[in-house]
């Protein structure tokens, strides 16, 4: 056997000597780390903060609420002090979506959300500070200005978009729209939702009748009822279409109606809002590890401000 060989052979039994030396992996613990999110809602007169604590028990790595805290919201003139888990208030989330709240399933109030009521409400311009009094002595504080709402341009209130109605069930034309906005501050984005309304048939409204409204914008990121957030600048160009319309369950023939009202939402997220949005979505930064707008905590602490626009779809013969 050549030196090579006998080489090769020592590095071999080097190798599984190596092995049998290594011990099991150790379990590493990650200390307790606090999250606090809550965002301000212009014209909202509810505030709820969502106090939770990340790291592991056992081995274990999850998200606890954190109960037993003191927690403040002043701003407005007004100052408040919010309970842990009172009744006839919603879940927290960790966050909101952004000013397009959905009806849904009461669920009960959660341990380590603390809400209350602020008379007068959230009012725009004005100045809110947090204060969190943790249970063992921790302090988290925040602090934040509402926006303005968007300003909006285009369309025009009430502006009509003609479209060819769609024979029998196809999808009809596609139609572009432009959105176009004035918002206060250069770091603020907008939040951007679509929604159908009112069918009407011979000028008078349509009870009952349901028409499946497509809006999309240039880069097909926004479809149906969702949202499309973090817009930067000021305008979009949407593509908008009605398959169809129809009168009670999707068995049913489809109807006919002249037009169809639609409503443009727009939300304007401060800058602290958009900058956590950025932080965690573009460079890989994850959430629980971003903080903005408050210290003692990971999170934000943020505002929105929102505005709306009706446009109205009339249907032309094919």
């Amino acid at each position: 056997m050549g030196r090579a060989s006998l080489g090769l052979l020592g590095l071999l039994g080097l190798l599984l000597a190596g092995c049998e030396l290594l011990r099991p992996p150790t379990d590493i613990d990650v200390p307790d780390q606090v999250q606090l999110h809550y965002v301000l809602r212009a014209g909202s007169d509810t505030v709820a903060v969502l106090i939770e604590e990340a790291g592991t028990r056992a081995g274990a790595l999850g998200v606890r609420p954190v109960s037993g805290a003191r927690v403040r919201i002043a701003g407005g003139g007004v100052e408040v002090e919010l309970r842990e888990a009172p009744t006839g208030f919603p879940a927290c989330k960790t966050l909101p979506n952004f000013g397009f709240e959905q009806p849904t399933t009461p669920t009960a109030i959660q341990s380590g959300c603390y809400a209350a009521v602020l008379p007068g409400g959230v009012r725009v311009g004005e100045t809110y500070t947090l204060r969190a009094e943790l249970p063992g002595g921790g302090l988290v504080t925040g602090r934040n200005t509402v926006p303005r709402p968007p300003e909006v341009v285009r369309p025009a209130e009430g502006g009509r978009l003609r479209i060819r109605r769609p024979p029998h069930d196809s999808w009809g034309e596609i139609v572009p729209f432009a959105v176009t906005w004035r918002i206060e501050a250069p770091g603020e984005q907008v939040a951007l939702r679509v929604l159908n309304g009112t069918a009407y048939r011979g000028g008078a409204a349509a009870p009952g009748v349901r028409c499946d409204l497509y809006v999309t914008d240039e880069g097909d990121r926004l479809r149906g009822d969702g949202v499309l957030s973090g817009i930067g600048g000021d305008s979009i160009v949407l593509r908008g279409a009605m398959p169809g319309c129809r009168s009670g369950s999707p068995s049913q023939a489809p109807v006919r109606p002249d037009s169809v009202d639609a409503a443009i939402h727009l939300v304007v997220l401060d800058t602290a809002l958009a900058r956590y949005g950025r932080l965690t979505s573009q460079q890989g930064i994850r959430a629980e590890h971003a903080s903005i707008g408050i210290t003692g905590a990971n999170g934000v602490f943020g505002s929105t401000a929102a505005a709306s626009r009706s446009i109205r779809f009339v249907f032309e013969a094919p």
